[in-house]
């Protein structure tokens, strides 16, 4: 694997960065009539947004490295953006995910993203610290996420790559035992 294969350029980490701080804006513009609604809707697209500008950033990379197989490609994508915004938890999963926390106990699913359920203002509690408080949740949430993908991947790689190693040993093992087969063939 070529170093920048692990590595993704430093403008395409520039671009992630501006690409989820303008989202971070456009939220704060949008919570501006202090309403709940807007409130709750905004960290939904919030999360969305950012989550898209991860998935983008990741498969440009990606796709970049790996041109030549399409559509290994498309399915690990596929896979990934299921997970994300699935809400995909480590209870419903099989290995991957054993020792993961699980999500917020708050949480809910609505179309189809997994985000932080709405919570009334506590009494005493500002405007702003209240939508803090929200925000903070949703980012925790969006950690546990990708660290979820993240042990899913480390996983799939994890026994894709012994299942390899196992395969060549006996690639190996197999052009040793003919090598040697032939060469008593073939001496007199």
């Amino acid at each position: 694997m070529s170093p920048s294969a692990t590595q993704i350029p430093k403008e395409d980490i520039e671009k992630l960065k501006k690409t989820m701080c303008q989202s971070v804006n456009v939220f704060c513009d949008k919570i501006q009539s202090n309403g709940e609604e807007e409130v709750n809707l905004g960290l939904e697209e919030l999360q969305e947004n950012v989550n898209e500008a991860l998935i983008e950033a990741l498969f440009a990379q990606y796709k970049d490295d790996n041109q030549e197989s399409s559509s290994l490609f498309l399915e690990h994508q596929r896979e990934v953006r299921h997970r994300v915004f699935s809400g995909v938890h480590p209870e419903d999963e099989g290995p991957g995910f054993a020792g993961q926390e699980q999500g917020l106990e708050q949480d809910f699913q609505q179309k189809g993203l997994h985000v932080v359920s709405p919570e009334p203002q506590k009494p005493g509690e500002s405007f702003c610290e209240w939508v803090l408080r929200l925000f903070q949740k949703m980012l925790q949430q969006l950690q546990k996420t990708w660290q979820a993908v993240l042990a899913w991947v480390q996983e799939k790689w994890a026994s894709l790559l012994s299942a390899m190693k196992s395969i060549f040993s006996e690639i190996m093992s197999f052009c040793s035992n003919m090598a040697e087969y032939f060469s008593s063939c073939f001496q007199v």
